[in-house]
Parts: C-alpha cells; structure tokens; sequence
C-alpha cells in the first residue's frame, strides 16, 4: 500500500522526554507531515517529466482535449488529470480535498492516499491508483512514496526543536 510513516527521532524523543504532551506531539508531527508531503511532490514534480528513475510516460490525450490543440511532449496525464498530484499538496485540507491522508498515531504520522475518493473516469480511488503506480502493478513502478531524505529528516529535527524552543509548539 502507498503509504508512508514518520516516526520521532530517538534524538528527538530525548530533548523531548520532560515536555512530551499529546499537543506537542500532534503539533510536530503535523507539521512534519506537511515538510514530507513538499518533499514528495517536489519528487514528484521531477520524475514525471520522464527519464531519471521513473520510465516516460506514454502520450495519452485526456478526452477533454481536441487534437492538435496542445504539443503531445506537453502531455503529462498523471498531471493533467491533477489526481495523484493533488494529493501530493502540503496543505493539510487541500491534500485532503484531493485524496491526501494523514493520520497521527502516538509518535508517529502516516501519510497516504484515501480510499474514498474515485477518479471519474476509472472509477478507482487515489489509492488504488497510487498503489498500482508504487507496486507497478499493470504499469511500470513509480514509486510515489520514499522514506524521507536525510536533509528533510535533518530539516524536521531542526524545525521541533526551534519551535519548541521559541515556544511555538505547547
């Protein structure tokens, strides 16, 4: 399954064993969770113009477009459709909105796609269309979810502990 889980750093968790409240930990972890989504759609942005380790996509003209009206090396349907990428987004409720998860669960976050939301014309849902792209499951493997690169690990650790030193996080 297409998912993705954050966990509090060990040093992380010592700096914070005499604050840990439930607040502080939502709060991290929240913020944490919007920090991977930027990375991942960043990610995302890159690799589906083709080539690196994503294999190009093949020219697919969306229904709604005419032929002729747009240069077929302009197409991109896991853009032009906006579903996968959508989910992508760091706000919290405009990745919701668009088949985005993200759930806290004690120390950690999980980060995902809904099951509840369908594409209108497959009538699959985020998920299961994340979940063939991830596993390659009937389409070459893209991998849409990676564990987080160690500058963002690096970039979390430093944002909880500026927020929580400015006080920013209670």
């Amino acid at each position: 399954m297409a998912n993705s889980i954050i966990q509090l750093s060990p040093e992380l968790l010592r700096m914070l064993e005499n604050t840990l409240s439930p607040s502080v930990l939502s709060t991290i972890l929240t913020e944490w969770g919007q920090l991977y989504r930027a990375e991942m759609l960043e990610r995302f942005e890159v690799l589906t113009r083709g080539g690196s380790e994503w294999p190009y996509l093949r020219f697919v003209r969306p229904r709604n477009r005419v032929a002729g009206t747009v240069d077929p090396r302009q197409q991109n349907i896991l853009w032009d459709e906006g579903f996968l990428v959508g989910s992508l987004q760091p706000e919290i409720g405009l990745a919701e909105n668009n088949g985005g998860r993200q759930e806290i669960h004690g120390r950690s976050v999980t980060i995902g796609f809904a099951k509840t939301i369908k594409h209108k014309r497959s009538r699959l849902t985020v998920q299961a269309i994340a979940d063939k792209h991830q596993g390659g499951m009937g389409v070459p493997q893209r991998r849409i979810l990676v564990p987080p690169s160690d500058e963002l690990i690096q970039t979390m650790l430093e944002w909880a502990q500026e927020a929580i030193l400015n006080g920013e996080v209670k």
